[in-house]
């Protein structure tokens, strides 16, 4: 009978192992699992090349190319490629931009295109204050990015520019396109030696130097950069933008009755269509199908309109409290709200007379301190009659209508989206359902009409125009209305990405169930298919992981072909048999202890090779300044003074055994930085020694010691010049000496040296006494008792621990934190009960850009296998980790997955740990050698899912802002009477690198990083002047000759033309731009110099009867 029950059981395990092995393949095959969407291929023309600025030294583009046109656009468009951000402007009008942020945030995060991205789902882990990695900036140069041109152009002189921004000096961008004019002529726009090109605007003002009318003829041409890749992907079918728009108006008419047709439908037949684009324009919302299956829009929620932002857009008439006529145009041009803030409000903010006189004759949109009652400006040019221009376009008569006739109405929605998908053999059906606006209560301006074009491929390369399909609405008969769509109807074409519907493929389901048969029948008496589907099914589980890790970089990418689903089900096969045969050839090697010794010596190596590389390139990050004053100070005096009085007397641990350090060795930043890298060194010996002692397994250590080595996150903060990787080593041994004196109790000084250790790691980072609750709950649960006179001497060394943390807490409190003259809205973290970001209990399972989410999954391995098999030591490790996840996220505010940084190796070891655990596991269904060629592969996903290719490439870039090189140039510009203004937290940076320091520009201000000296607020740790008021700048400006202005623009929010108004600091930037010259850029900080000899300085508001602050 048992034997029976035997065979059963195997029988079972095999028919599940077939299962799982057909079904993810199908899963694979059918396109169910993996990224959604299809990438086109485009290839820019020969004549089209890489463009950079001749300047060797700044890390910002100006590139400007100026057009002629003999006739008005017909059509145009532009496709721009860059390594970096940039920003496209045509005439002084944002078109859009590819905003460049920090490799931790998802792929495309920048970009307004938002239908064109790749990446469409929102992060799983928030961003609260994150640390970097040590990657390189995600691969920009494999997507292309379209715009739409034709609404920006006009007959006469036009600008085309782009502004660059990277991580590397000399960004380089890319761009082609094309101009079709009214009387037939085309026109080709690429990017060459034609363009002109600087590091910053130089000779002309931060908003003026993109308008045709100011000349760039002193500016330098730009330098062709060869060897660089021509061929793109797009999510854009072929054409959407490069097809000038071609079909009718089609308005539906009420019937008798005066009922609006609800929906109106074309018939047309296909032969093979393999790719489709369709481009619809309406005056009013709408539904769209496709052969009755409702078109999705990525990013928006089902019952959604397909028109309008992601939502629904009111575009009609409502009522108003005031008259529509009476509204400034910046105030009803569009219901979008994220078009509503190019500049300020015009006239006083704080009365609602609208005076019409004033504002509504006022359309200078970019233009708040100019106004005039004759403008007809609807591109953001300059005033007609003002300045002279040879081309005569602003000298044309006024023949504008009047203003109340012309006042905005409801704007076009002009969306393309790609059908190939819901396309199919034979017959096709497009259904579209307008809104009725009756339904809201009141009428548009428009009327409800719509325009369809668009473009099928067939398999036999005839193209079907979706442009002149007959309409007829669905129901009732009604009559249609059609007249030819004009250019000058459209607006700017935006692109939606589709959710690609789920396909009907009975063949793919069919082949799947025959396979899955054939596979149980064979099972059930060959063994050898039983362990293949089992190693097929692992590894295809991994694959699937691995796409899913990359889901917000770059990389993914590579997985958006068409042909994925067969490759990777390829791949699995292949692997798998692959690791059967070097299963056989597996030799189980009896090498020792010496052995051992060699590979966690070269594993060390590659720990301090990796943290070394280049320690001295990477900028000092903002809390490292601190941290570096407070070492050369202790250095140069024996006290962290800051200000005064004042002193950094946080982490004094660290701060003093580093200025030991800078005593021996010099105060350079190679000292600073390789201290924190021997650190890591150690840190990684450690993570050795716990595997070892704790798992006595020579590849776990190999192996979670290979993985720390290589861990992007650990490898940045392992060379920071501040407490990180201390705190780290403290813990690390903290735990080990724990478990060895108060759960395996193995003598006093263990406990007695657990004591000493949390007292380091608090004096290292005061946040530490977190641990207090962690080792208390920890040692309630699993802590062995000892002798009294053990326990006696432990609360001895517990007092004196106390009493150095105490004492820590109070000079902290004494001499470093200052007299409070206000509440900051922006406060340092400390330990307080918070529960406002919960999910962050996850983000150590998940880590930024989904790097954790492997190795997390063979966590649970080693926790379920702790508890099963009963493991002291191992539960107490999950336990600790656990515990302390909640502590960190529960007792810290500003909860961050930047404070767990000190428990990642214990998290790595486990996963390791659970790896090793999957390993026997899968020895049990198959053997020995199988498993442990198993166990490097999935290692070796785990590591591939933390992208390691890009560490190389990290080396030459800026990871972090530069004020450095900004601090350089002025270093190399400045005269000794020349006062500098730099931006909050950097005052000290300022210091260090010029000698000194006049003013801290704060917006708002942060009452933590001042205090007060003689009645005045100052910055504590450079002593500079607080400037946190308009009204402030414009005294500076008045009283002294020359000002350096270094601003980090992660401060000031607005990195592109347009002023972000919603963020502090709006009016000053502003300001800045009008009055300074910008100088000089490095990675996101801008070097402005106001200089009175020029004789140019200009109040925030110029308008009559207005306010001035």
């Amino acid at each position: 009978m048992l034997m029976v029950t035997l065979k059963k059981i195997k029988a079972s395990k095999s028919s599940l192992w077939a299962v799982l092995a057909v079904v993810l393949s199908w899963l694979f095959l059918a396109g169910e699992y993996g990224p959604e969407g299809n990438l086109y291929s485009y290839r820019a023309p020969d004549s089209a090349h890489w463009i950079s600025c001749s300047d060797v030294d700044q890390y910002t583009g100006c590139f400007r190319y100026d057009l002629d046109l003999e006739a008005e656009a017909r059509h145009a468009w532009l496709a721009v490629v860059s390594e970096g951000g940039y920003e496209l402007l045509c005439n002084g009008n944002p078109i859009g931009a590819q905003g460049y942020w920090r490799p931790t945030r998802i792929f495309q995060n920048g970009l307004t295109e938002s239908g064109q991205r790749v990446v469409r789902s929102e992060p799983i882990v928030a961003y609260n204050f994150p640390r970097e990695y040590q990657w390189s900036g995600h691969d920009n140069t494999k997507l292309v990015t379209f715009f739409d041109l034709t609404p920006y152009l006009h007959k006469g002189k036009n600008s085309i520019c782009l502004e660059a921004e990277g991580r590397t000096t000399q960004p380089t961008v890319l761009a082609f396109g094309e101009v079709t004019t009214k009387d037939g002529t085309l026109v080709e726009l690429v990017t060459n030696k034609n363009w002109v090109a600087e590091p910053v605007p130089r000779g002309l003002g931060r908003n003026s130097w993109a308008k045709p009318l100011y000349s760039v003829s002193h500016w330098s041409a730009a330098q062709v950069v060869a060897g660089k890749q021509r061929s793109f992907l797009s999510a854009v079918p072929e054409g959407t933008y490069e097809k000038p728009f071609s079909s009718h108006w089609i308005q539906p008419v009420r019937d008798a009755a005066g009922r609006f047709p609800g929906e109106v439908e074309a018939q047309f037949s296909l032969q093979h269509p393999e790719r489709a684009y369709l481009r619809l324009a309406s005056h009013g919302d709408f539904w769209l199908w496709v052969n009755d299956v409702r078109v999705e829009v990525s990013g928006s929620s089902k019952g959604l309109y397909n028109g309008g932002e992601w939502g629904v857009k009111w575009t009609g008439r409502r009522p108003l409290a005031m008259p529509f006529v009476m509204l400034d145009p910046d105030e009803a041009e569009s219901f979008f709200v994220g078009k509503r803030f190019e500049n300020p409000r015009h006239g006083d903010p704080t009365i609602n007379d609208f005076k019409s006189y004033e504002n509504t004759h006022n359309r200078t949109r970019d233009r708040p301190n100019q106004s005039g009652g004759n403008l007809d400006d609807d591109r953001s040019e300059e005033e007609r009659g003002r300045l002279q221009d040879p081309y005569g376009f602003y000298e044309e008569t006024d023949a504008s209508l009047p203003q109340s006739l012309a006042r905005p109405s409801a704007s076009v929605q002009y969306h393309g989206y790609d059908i190939g998908a819901y396309l199919r053999d034979g017959q096709n059906s497009i259904r579209i359902k307008l809104v009725d606006r009756e339904d809201f209560g009141y009428d548009g301006s428009q009327p409800l009409n719509f325009a369809l074009d668009g473009i099928v491929r067939q398999s036999n390369t005839v193209d079907f125009s979706l442009g002149e399909l007959t309409w007829m609405a669905t129901g009732a008969a009604s009559p249609m209305t059609a007249y030819r769509v004009k250019p000058s109807d459209l607006s700017v074409l935006d692109f939606y990405a589709t959710n690609q519907p789920s396909a009907n493929k009975w063949w793919e389901i069919a082949l799947a169930i025959g396979a899955l048969a054939l596979l149980v029948i064979i099972g059930r008496s060959n063994r050898a298919l039983t362990h293949w589907c089992l190693v097929y099914t692992c590894i295809l589980g991994l694959i699937a992981l691995l796409v899913f890790s990359f889901a917000e970089r770059s990389e993914y990418v590579w997985f958006l072909a068409e042909s994925r689903g067969p490759l990777f089900v390829g791949l699995a096969g292949v692997v798998s048999f692959g690791v059967f045969y070097v299963g056989k050839k597996w030799q189980v090697s009896g090498r020792g202890r010496r052995s051992s010794t060699t590979i966690m010596v070269l594993l060390l190596v590659l720990v301090f090779m990796l943290r070394a590389w280049m320690v001295h390139y990477q900028p000092i990050d903002d809390d490292e300044y601190a941290s570096i004053q407070a070492v050369l100070a202790i250095a140069e005096t024996g006290t962290p003074s800051l200000a005064g009085d004042i002193w950094y007397s946080r982490s004094p641990l660290y701060h003093y055994v580093a200025a030991g350090v800078v005593k021996v060795f010099g105060p350079n930043i190679w000292s600073l930085r390789l201290y924190s890298v021997v650190l890591s060194v150690v840190t990684g010996w450690v993570v050795w020694l716990l595997a070892m002692r704790f798992f006595k397994d020579r590849w776990v250590a190999s192996a979670s010691l290979l993985v720390f080595a290589v861990h992007p996150f650990l490898i940045f903060s392992g060379h920071i010049a501040r407490f990180y990787q201390q705190q780290q080593l403290m813990v690390l041994l903290m735990v080990y000496l724990f478990i060895e004196g108060f759960i395996v109790r193995r003598g006093i000084w263990y406990r007695v040296g657990a004591i000493l250790l949390f007292s380091f790691a608090v004096l290292s980072q005061e946040i530490s006494v977190i641990f207090v609750p962690v080792f208390l709950i920890t040692y309630l649960l699993f802590g062995r008792g000892v002798a009294l006179k053990w326990d006696i001497k432990a609360v001895i060394y517990m007092a004196i621990a106390g009493v150095l943390i105490v004492a820590d807490v109070l000079l902290f409190k004494v001499k470093c934190i200052t007299e409070s003259v206000g509440v900051s809205p922006n406060i340092e973290a400390t330990v307080a009960p918070t529960f406002w970001e919960l999910g962050n209990i996850l983000s150590m399972f998940i880590g930024y850009s989904r790097l954790h989410v492997v190795l997390a999954l063979f966590y649970f391995f080693s926790f379920v296998y702790s508890i099963r098999r009963g493991s002291k030591i191992v539960i107490t490790l999950h336990v600790f980790l656990l515990v302390s996840i909640c502590t960190f996220n529960f007792l810290i505010t500003s909860v961050s997955f930047r404070y767990m940084y000190s428990i990642i190796p214990l998290w790595i070891l486990l996963g390791v740990h659970g790896v090793s655990v999957f390993s026997r596991l899968l020895a049990s269904q198959t053997n020995r050698r199988v498993a442990m060629t198993m166990r490097w592969i999935v290692i070796g996903v785990v590591i591939a899912s933390m992208s390691p290719w890009r560490i190389a490439g990290s080396y030459r870039e800026k990871i972090l802002g530069d004020p450095i090189s900004s601090l350089a140039y002025v270093r190399g510009e400045m005269r000794k009477s020349d006062k500098i203004m730099i931006t909050e937290p950097h005052p000290h940076a300022a210091k260090i690198e010029l000698g000194k320091v006049d003013y801290d520009l704060v917006v708002p201000i942060l009452f933590d990083y001042t205090y007060r000296k003689d009645g005045v607020l100052h910055d504590r740790n450079g002593d500079a002047r607080v400037v946190n008021r308009l009204a402030d700048l414009q005294r500076i400006f008045v009283e002294d000759n020359r000002v350096w202005i270094i601003i980090n623009r992660e401060k000031f929010r607005s990195r592109k033309k347009n002023i972000r108004w919603e963020y502090p600091g709006a009016r000053e930037e502003l300001f800045i731009r009008q009055n300074c010259e910008l100088k000089y850029r490095s990675y996101l900080w801008s070097v402005y110099l106001w200089d009175q000899s020029l004789g140019k300085f200009e109040t925030f508001r110029k308008e009559p009867g207005s306010w001035i602050e």
